[in-house]
């Protein structure tokens, strides 16, 4: 009995697996990459026009602590 339970359950677990997640998967990729990017060239933008690294430093870490814990509890 045990076995068809576990074959059951791995059917179930294979057929989940397969479906449309990995779609999902790339277009966060994507979309992490995208946005990486822009920030990247946020930065050059912005350095140029504000030379103060540290205090910029401090609004990325403090930018992303609000978005961590917007995430963390929504």
């Amino acid at each position: 009995m045990d076995e068809q339970l576990m074959d059951h359950f791995d059917a179930k677990l294979c057929n989940h697996w397969s479906s449309n997640n990995w779609l999902i998967g790339a277009l966060f990729i994507v979309a992490a990459s995208l946005s990486l990017s822009a920030k990247i060239v946020g930065q050059v933008v912005v350095l140029k026009g504000y030379p103060s690294e540290i205090t910029l430093v401090s609004f990325y870490c403090l930018f992303g602590s609000i978005q961590s814990a917007l995430v963390t509890f929504s």
